[in-house]
């Protein structure tokens, strides 16, 4: 591994959680977001479409999705409501890979929805396609195709993947099958962070639970398996009664490269006891795209989400090691 030393260059506060005329009860309001509405059990998400970074604010009350470009914000949508054009509880964006259209699955209502990304910058209209699919809770959503997408199957065994179309629907990849490590655990493997390559019709993914790292095709079939991190200097795991285990968060893919967030440690603080509280990483690790590492970079502080914009060297993360949440912009070329 290269260890990359960072230098911020710019930080960027989300809406409404930063205000020079109100700053007090701005300050205050964050404070009550983090320990009264708990958001860190929901890490926000940040997703790259083009240069249009967004930001998309799982615990909001008023607006939950916000768009930045070139450091600047430019323009918030999708207001949480019953009404029509309203979002009652949206937790997954996804985008289709030529960058047309803007996915959202809406949890309160299990819909699942698609927006016209140019009609979605361009104006106040924020009306989109409502698709019939079946009724999939999911924490992570790849987009297939205009009128298919692809989620992990958490609430729904005995498979991980489910590709929904509005004609049909593929169930596979049985996790005993493919990862034979799952029966060590004592609960279920199905929370896993994946990227889905439309060219090879692959998908990367990681397991929050496991040091191990996949490439898998649309029928279960493995294309490689890492389970190597043990041997890279990020050893340290805790050891419970149950076995030794380790998170990984976030795993993308931009510019040929995966990147994969991770921290070694427990999914919970104290494990599954009271109200947990979750272990964040602090370490990004990027690896080609057979799964061979590249580069380790090191924060000093927790990550929740990350995006890399390789067009103008920029990596660009949520930063926890401030009760304010900021954007924090990296210039570094990997």
């Amino acid at each position: 591994y290269l260890i990359k030393e960072l230098t911020a260059i710019e930080n960027v506060m989300l809406p409404g959680l930063i205000s020079d005329s109100n700053k007090k009860k701005v300050e205050e309001r964050a404070k009550f977001l983090l320990y009264k509405l708990d958001i860190f059990n929901r890490p926000p998400h940040l997703f790259l479409i083009n240069d249009i970074l967004i930001a998309q604010n799982t615990y909001a009350t008023d607006k939950s999705i916000h768009f930045f470009k070139n450091h600047k914000f430019i323009k918030s949508v999708g207001r949480i409501g019953r009404g029509e054009k309203e979002l009652v509880r949206p937790s997954l964006i996804g985008f289709n890979k030529n960058d047309k259209y803007l996915w959202i699955i809406d949890w309160g209502r299990v819909n699942f929805l698609r927006y016209n990304m140019d009609t979605v910058l361009a104006t106040n209209n924020f009306s989109g396609r409502k698709f019939n699919f079946k009724k999939t809770i999911s924490y992570e959503m790849e987009v297939v195709s205009d009128t298919s997408i692809l989620c992990n199957t958490q609430y729904e065994p005995p498979y991980l993947y489910r590709i929904l179309s509005e004609h049909k629907t593929q169930d596979f990849a049985k996790p005993e099958e493919i990862i034979p490590e799952v029966q060590k655990l004592d609960h279920p493997l199905y929370m896993t962070t994946f990227y889905y390559d439309p060219g090879k019709a692959w998908i990367y993914m990681a397991f929050r639970n496991l040091d191990i790292m996949m490439c898998i095709d649309t029928t279960g079939k493995v294309i490689f398996k890492k389970t190597f991190f043990d041997k890279i200097g990020i050893n340290k795991k805790v050891k419970d009664d149950r076995n030794e285990i380790s998170t990984f968060w976030g795993l993308k893919v931009f510019d040929n490269k995966i990147f994969v967030l991770y921290n070694g440690l427990e999914y919970f603080q104290g494990g599954n006891v009271g109200q947990p509280i979750p272990n964040f990483p602090n370490k990004l690790m990027v690896f080609d795209l057979d799964g061979n590492p590249e580069t380790l970079i090191k924060f000093s502080g927790e990550i929740a989400d990350y995006v890399y914009n390789a067009k103008n060297n920029e990596l660009v993360v949520y930063s926890l090691s401030s009760e304010i949440y900021p954007l924090i912009y990296y210039k570094i070329k990997l």
